[in-house]
């Protein structure tokens, strides 16, 4: 499998990049980034476009155990690593837990919500895998919202999320990308502490 790490540098160029593509036909009147992962995108798309950026949870259980074991996997070898993540994308291991737990970040909903002028949503992760959290999420949307138009963007995305939800941008296609989003990444904790300082809108 093809693989792009990606550093914080490099992820805000991806993002940009991916702005320009989403332009070209599309333009949001607010970016939703499925959180803790698409933060980073979301806000940087967001600031391209100059509209508001809030965050929505998708989360599945196991993901605990990647936590309690984060400190080791920074510092082991970069190929041993990239083994790691071609088994998890291999396995069906995100398959076998389709069920997500969705929730907004905060008080984002009400903000979201009282605000009359957003039709336009565009939904942003750093990659799809299966799929089931961008459908997920976006049953949630409109379960809220309402009558919105939807459009989903990704650095990448699986061909095979697309049999059950449809990615409409993305730089990458079938790359296992290597972030600093992921607990294994060296720069983990400094996206940890961008991402504790978030500004909430409405604050």
């Amino acid at each position: 499998m093809d693989c792009v790490m990606l550093s914080l540098k490099s992820l805000r160029e991806e993002s940009l990049k991916l702005a320009k593509t989403i332009e070209k036909d599309y333009t949001p009147d607010i970016v939703i980034y499925i959180a803790r992962g698409g933060y980073l995108i979301g806000k940087e798309i967001s600031d391209y476009f100059n509209v508001p950026c809030v965050g929505i949870h998708a989360e599945r259980r196991g993901g605990g155990v990647k936590e309690i074991i984060s400190p080791v996997l920074r510092i082991i070898p970069l190929f041993i690593k990239r083994m790691l993540r071609e088994f998890e994308l291999k396995s069906n291991v995100h398959k076998v837990e389709k069920k997500r737990n969705i929730f907004w970040d905060q008080k984002n909903l009400s903000i979201v919500k009282n605000n009359g002028k957003i039709k336009n949503i565009l939904l942003v992760d750093d990659s799809v895998d299966t799929g089931y959290s961008m459908l997920q999420v976006k049953d949630k949307i409109y379960g809220d919202l309402g009558a919105v138009v939807i459009r989903t963007a990704a650095i990448n995305v699986w061909s095979k999320s697309a049999k059950v939800c449809e990615t409409n941008y993305c730089n990458y296609k079938n790359f296992i990308i290597m972030t600093p989003m992921s607990k294994d990444s060296k720069e983990y904790p400094e996206f940890e502490k961008l991402y504790n300082n978030r500004k909430i809108i409405g604050e």
